[in-house]
């Protein structure tokens, strides 16, 4: 568990200066964040990523996914078992991401936005203004799926 923390401050170190960085980048960073957790609550999380082919030098926003999953680990399963899906495909001339869990689903009330998907959101205004999405929805029969989409670029 230490050794993926370390890998992961190394890698945030490295691109610390760089809005966008390859999506294979950005993939391995979630890999070990998701294996940090799955570690943390052994045997019981099971995490699935899914990335169309030929994708991997496409450019995303640093750490945009990291946040989302965390959302879905602390929030959706936040009894520390279930599973957590991560699709991540190119749709045209868009690239889709989408984070999906099996956990206790959206509240009845309302949803505020808390401060990480305040600041996925931000971050995707500020780099993609009026060309992007970030929905949450709820997940038959149960569970949450959020979709994040923009232009996708090389």
């Amino acid at each position: 568990m230490i050794s993926h923390l370390g890998d992961l401050l190394r890698a945030a170190y490295a691109t610390d200066q760089q809005l966008l960085v390859p999506l294979h980048s950005e993939l391995e960073w979630l890999r070990g964040y998701a294996a940090m957790m799955a570690e943390r609550f052994r045997g019981q999380l099971s995490f699935e990523l899914q990335v169309d082919p030929g994708l991997d030098r496409l450019k995303v926003p640093r750490l945009l996914l990291q946040p989302l999953v965390e959302n879905a680990f602390r929030h959706g399963l936040a009894e520390g078992r279930g599973c957590l899906w991560v699709s991540v495909r190119r749709v045209g001339e868009r690239l889709s991401c989408t984070i999906s869990d099996d956990g206790v689903g959206l509240p009845d009330v309302p949803l505020g936005r808390g401060t990480g998907l305040s600041n996925v959101s931000r971050r995707l205004q500020l780099l993609f203004p009026h060309d992007h999405e970030l929905t949450l929805a709820a997940r038959e029969p149960r569970g949450t799926v959020v979709t994040v989409a923009f232009p996708a670029s090389e």
